[in-house]
């Protein structure tokens, strides 16, 4: 999905097959005092947050109750601003798309509430991927073209952040998503098929123009309840 909707690039292979497992193997076995750790994923309260250098929990404050989940644009803000601050050895933009719900596009798939955050049956809350395999979904076309519509989205504030940071950009993820390869939906924890596993990995060498200038985003915390944005997610969380 990367290569078709930005160019041809590398492939690592990542350690998790879903975000608790992503963070528990990158960050558990390192000294993260270096690092700045700007999110979008409620998954940060989980894992020895305590040890970054910096960490922004963007989820706290930039959660758009429209679109059901936090938007690409504070967490640019937020990595544009931290960066220009040169305070930080390694600073990690965790994005949430083109993780559902898919907001880049007229179509109201994915386009929920909070409270069912990542379901189309918000009684249930259930997530896209459990609704196909039910056969709840049939145009599948129309959720991977709203997939890869995600990835556009994303990556335009991407470029953005690209041309207003100085230094070297690894551009990845923490994991893929299978649809509907060996049976399988989404990313099932511990999920070790290359769908799910294979990331890119795009490196861009980048100078600061100047141009853009980031919004001031109020960083007081939510006092949202974690679990239930967990919840909203379609995760358990861990304990």
């Amino acid at each position: 999905m990367y290569e078709d909707v930005v160019g041809e690039c590398d492939s690592i292979w990542s350690v998790g097959g879903a975000s608790p497992e992503w963070l528990a193997n990158t960050f558990r076995s390192r000294n993260n005092s270096d690092t700045a750790y700007i999110t979008g994923n409620p998954f940060s309260r989980e894992y020895h947050a305590s040890e970054f250098g910096l960490l922004d929990e963007v989820w706290q404050y930039g959660w758009d109750n429209e679109l059901g989940t936090v938007p690409a644009e504070p967490i640019t803000d937020r990595g544009i601003s931290v960066a220009r601050e040169q305070t930080h050895d390694r600073i990690i933009l965790h994005y949430m798309q083109p993780h559902y719900p898919f907001i880049a596009e007229e179509d109201t798939i994915g386009y929920i509430d909070r409270s069912a955050f990542g379901g189309v049956n918000q009684d249930r809350n259930m997530d896209i991927w459990t609704s196909i395999k039910l056969g709840e979904i049939t145009d599948i076309e129309k959720i991977r073209s709203a997939y890869w519509n995600n990835l556009r989205y994303v990556f335009d504030y991407v470029e953005l952040l690209l041309e207003n940071i100085d230094g070297t950009v690894a551009i990845t993820a923490d994991h893929g998503n299978a649809l509907g390869e060996y049976g399988i939906w989404g990313h099932p924890v511990g999920t070790p098929i290359p769908e799910v596993r294979r990331v890119p990995w795009d490196i861009y060498h980048c100078e600061d123009s100047g141009e853009y200038s980031p919004k001031e985003w109020d960083t007081r915390q939510s006092t949202d309840d974690v679990e239930q944005r967990l919840a909203n997610l379609g995760y358990v969380s861990e304990k």
